[in-house]
């Protein structure tokens, strides 16, 4: 079995390796997301959107029963107004030391991570997809810069060269391709979101998948 997540179902599938030293995953595969970021110890923020759709002043595990039953357009409502931030990045996992781990260098240099192969790697244009789209523009808009932009791309050649010190085998790539015809338009390129379904780095990862399935 290999595991594969983008986004934040990468930083899943990293965080997975750490939780699981023993995992029967035979190969990782983390697309434009790695070791995933962690809030404080506390969960005000749930208890914010909680709040906002019905599920006030209730005990943990009674409010965690109310949100699970609560509409997605609630939820969704709910999160806009406690959390603006585009980014939501006051939604993070909390490193309980079970699953997520605040210090993974260490688990890292203690051997207590999955020993199987990961693969990560980002798209040349990431941010693209978070820019305000325009359906009649006919020229591309201009660089900005989006928050987290380096740190993902950073984070992942990070990761992959830590393992690569410790004797496991870990590769990364960039995907910059830019198929026009089958894009809304031209400059988006290698996005963001843009990795299994509209890319050519499925051959990659494919190939990657046959060698540890086998």
């Amino acid at each position: 079995m290999v595991m594969y997540g983008q986004s934040a179902g990468g930083a899943i599938v990293v965080a997975h390796s750490y939780a699981n030293p023993k995992s029967v995953v035979r190969g990782y595969n983390a697309v434009s997301g790695t070791t995933p970021f962690t809030n404080p110890t506390n969960s005000s923020n749930f208890n914010k959107v909680a709040q906002r759709v019905g599920c006030a002043n209730l005990t943990a595990m009674a409010e965690l029963d109310c949100m699970q039953k609560a509409y997605v357009q609630a939820l969704q409502a709910g999160v806009d107004v406690a959390n603006p931030d585009p980014q939501r990045g006051l939604f993070r996992p909390i490193a309980d030391g079970v699953t997520v781990f605040t210090n993974i260098t260490d688990r890292l240099e203690k051997g207590l991570v999955s020993k199987a192969p990961l693969i990560g790697g980002f798209m040349f244009n990431e941010p693209a997809v978070f820019l305000a789209f325009d359906p009649n523009a006919t020229v591309a808009p201009p660089k900005v810069y989006i928050p987290g932009e380096e740190g993902l791309k950073c984070s992942i050649k990070q990761e992959i060269d830590k393992r690569n010190t410790q004797g496991m085998r870990g590769y990364s790539y960039l995907y910059s391709g830019n198929f026009t015809n089958v894009t809304p338009r031209y400059w988006l390129a290698g996005m963001h979101s843009c990795s299994w379904p509209c890319s050519s780095i499925s051959p990659i990862l494919l190939s990657f998948h046959a060698e540890y399935l086998s």
